[in-house]
C-alpha cells in the first residue's frame, strides 16, 4: 500500500512543501527588490515608473509591490543575520 523508505528518505510531501517555499521566497525576493530599482528610478526622473512595472506584473497593484518590497529588506536582514550567526559559531569552534 505504501512505499517503504529508507532511513534518511524524505517524503514526496516533505519535498513538495519546501519546493513551494522557496519559490515563494525567490518571488518575493526578486520583486522586491526590482520594485525598490523602479522606485529608486522613478523618483530620479520624476517619473511613474511603478505603473510600468504594475504593466508587467498585472496581478499584482502598488500597494501589493510596496509590500513586497519591505518583505525583500526583511529578507535581506534575517539573512544577514543568519550568514553572522553562523560565522560566530565558525569562528567558535
Amino acid at each position: 500500500m505504501f512505499a517503504k523508505k529508507l532511513p534518511g528518505q524524505t517524503s514526496f510531501v516533505a519535498l513538495l512543501v519546501s519546493g513551494l517555499w522557496t519559490v515563494a521566497i525567490l518571488f518575493v525576493i526578486i520583486l522586491g527588490h526590482l520594485t525598490l530599482v523602479f522606485a529608486a528610478y522613478g523618483m530620479s526622473t520624476h517619473s511613474n515608473t511603478l505603473a510600468e512595472l504594475e504593466a508587467y506584473v498585472p496581478f499584482l497593484k502598488e500597494t501589493h509591490l510596496y509590500i513586497l518590497a519591505g518583505l525583500a529588506i526583511a529578507a535581506d536582514i534575517w539573512i544577514f543575520i543568519s550568514h553572522r550567526k553562523e560565522r560566530a559559531y565558525k569562528i567558535e569552534r
